[in-house]
């Protein structure tokens, strides 16, 4: 945990006992759809409304497949600042041992002065050099938390080095620091799109999460590296779905780029039917939430979210 002895906020869940599989799993979720200069920047940019709300989902699915409270911290539209998300990532640095530290930031990217800029909160479209973080920025902290596994999630415009005709950002100085340890995922968004949140960041909990049981071994547990290959099927998939259901014409202007994978990557996830079953068997809960829980599990397939993407999948 940071060093300030701060908790999670806003991303649900109760349970601050981790599954001993994610002990030393940690998680930092960035989301921000209510920036300070709401108007200008949706003007300029157009929409994040459902970024803070992606955020608080990934950090309740993490929660739910067994990372402690304690391991997952939310900042969440307003606490999202960029003095706090700097400090954030410089606290994570204290960590002891983590076998893999998670970075997710939903909200608005912008290509500006020859650099990809991630907005904080508090971005000042007039001086956004001075108020916002560069990729590269991001990543070198976060590599340079102890951990033995770095895994970066940007859902915002402009994140990725492709397609070139969006653009590339410069990653000659991330690039070292990744090493083999990390792997890097980056999509450049399409939030703005009406699709109830970002493409990413749905097809990152579906996979974390193993809806459909294609990605997990024998034991139900998900590694890190079939959620890389998973999204790499799926999120270009989704986002064009999602760009034809909007009446756009061309190609969606969101392509996965996954940055490096190296041989030994962790443990990230398990398939939530399994997982819930073990729980079950393990675990005494009161008769109503037993039976509660049985008839979840054998419902008759999933929802209509879930059926559209394995469409689009197909």
């Amino acid at each position: 945990m940071p060093a300030d002895g701060r908790g999670p906020r806003g991303c649900g869940g109760r349970r601050d006992a981790a599954d001993p599989l994610f002990r030393h799993h940690h998680a930092l979720v960035i989301g921000i759809g209510d920036y300070a200069q709401q108007g200008r920047l949706d003007e300029q940019l157009g929409q994040t409304i459902h970024a803070a709300e992606d955020a608080v989902a990934l950090g309740g699915l993490l929660h739910h497949i067994g990372y402690a409270r304690s391991q997952v911290h939310c900042l969440l539209d307003q606490e999202a600042t960029l003095d706090t998300i700097r400090s954030r990532l410089f606290a994570w640095r204290t960590l002891e041992r983590a076998e893999l530290f998670l970075l997710f930031w939903g909200g608005h990217g912008i290509h500006c002065g020859g650099r990809t800029l991630l907005l904080p909160y508090d971005a000042d479209s007039r001086q956004l050099g001075r108020t916002s973080l560069t990729v590269n920025e991001v990543v070198t902290l976060a590599c340079d938390i102890n951990s033995s596994n770095v895994a970066v999630f940007f859902d915002t415009c402009y994140s990725a080095p492709r397609p070139p005709r969006l653009f590339h950002p410069e990653w000659t100085t991330a690039g070292p620091s990744l090493a083999d340890r990390v792997l890097l995922f980056a999509g450049a968004s399409t939030l703005a799109l009406d699709t109830g949140g970002g493409v990413l960041s749905a097809c990152l909990r579906e996979a974390l999460s193993d809806r459909w049981g294609r990605l997990c071994d024998e034991e139900g547990t998900v590694y890190l590296g079939e959620v890389a290959a998973d999204l790499q099927r799926s999120v270009d998939a989704r986002a064009q779905a999602a760009w034809i259901a909007a009446g756009q014409p061309g190609r969606a202007p969101q392509e996965p780029f996954i940055a490096s994978i190296n041989g030994r990557l962790p443990a990230v996830g398990r398939n939530l039917r399994r997982h819930v079953e073990q729980r079950l068997a393990e675990e005494e809960f009161p008769w109503p939430m037993m039976e509660l829980a049985r008839r979840a599990l054998t419902r008759g397939g999933p929802g209509p979210e879930v059926e559209t993407c394995r469409s689009a999948r197909s």
